[in-house]
């Protein structure tokens, strides 16, 4: 692990296994701010041994599952097309001017 000049770690990371219900076994590495995607869960490094710091054999993790996270995208999308609808279809249209001839 590569360290700064007063020991603190560079980067801080973890090789792990997950082993999942259907038997499958996934390996990756999971950074700090670089989560590992499994089954739709996300894993976070969490945390480490600090008083070890770079020696540390320790480490904590965050699992995330958001269950909500394709009707947050399909709402995004529906909002858009709607947005563009309104511009195609409802936009005022221009106003024609009539000419008189006054003679």
């Amino acid at each position: 692990m590569d360290k700064y000049p007063d020991g603190t770690p560079k980067r801080f990371a973890s090789d792990i296994t997950v082993y999942t219900k259907d038997g499958k076994e996934v390996s990756g590495t999971v950074d700090v701010n670089k989560p590992m995607k499994v089954n739709g869960w996300k894993i976070y490094q969490y945390g480490y041994d600090t008083k070890m710091g770079a020696e540390s054999a320790f480490s904590e993790y965050l699992l995330v599952w958001d269950r909500w996270i394709a009707g947050i995208y399909t709402g995004i999308f529906m909002m858009l097309a709607g947005a563009l609808c309104l511009m195609l279809f409802l936009a005022p249209k221009p106003i024609k001017e009539e000419r008189r001839d006054i003679r």
